[in-house]
């Protein structure tokens, strides 16, 4: 089991590099929050975090991971849920948003033929990441409910490299 963690910025806007720390407070690469143009920033600003976007760099800056809100106008007339389209070194993926109460989020992530699922349970400060056989493949935990919050992640089963799982949980923190 490895222990990764990294410190969320006080503002959810903040479009910062976040650095990843390996248990030997060495930086394994860093998680940003991006807007895809002006009109999504400005958009932004009236309903908070509506549109999320993050990408993760490694030791050298490359991009090895990217989630992508997948917003199409359709979607905003009818509604539905949102969903978004996860690239990393095995490829493109989608990731939806099976949340069926507010309280109780969960979010699916389609890999292949695989589906992992994301949730987090209402006063529990863990997210938890399972594949299809049930089986933990990660946590990832807060400190304290304020920001900012030091948030560690610990990979049981590296299916997932540790740069799509930073990804997958700050979009995770950020829509919940």
């Amino acid at each position: 089991m490895t222990h990764y963690h990294f410190i969320s910025p006080v503002l959810k806007r903040s479009t910062k590099e976040i650095r990843i720390l390996d248990e030997n407070n060495i930086e394994v690469g860093t998680i940003q929050r991006y807007f895809n143009s002006k009109f999504s920033y400005f958009f932004d600003i009236f309903l908070s975090n509506f549109i999320v976007n993050i990408k993760a760099h490694d030791k050298t800056k490359m991009i090895v991971a990217k989630v992508e809100e997948n917003v199409k106008w359709k979607d905003f007339i009818k509604f539905v849920r949102l969903n978004w389209n996860v690239t990393n070194e095995l490829g493109t993926f989608k990731m939806i948003d099976r949340t069926k109460i507010k309280t109780h989020p969960e979010y699916e992530l389609l890999i292949n033929d695989l589906s992992y699922k994301i949730n987090k349970d209402l006063g529990n400060k863990t997210i938890k990441i399972h594949n299809d056989a049930a089986q933990l493949v990660a946590t990832i935990q807060y400190d304290k409910m304020i920001p900012p919050q030091r948030y560690t992640i610990n990979i049981i089963n590296p299916e997932v490299s540790i740069h799509t799982v930073a990804c997958l949980s700050y979009v995770f923190i950020l829509r919940n």
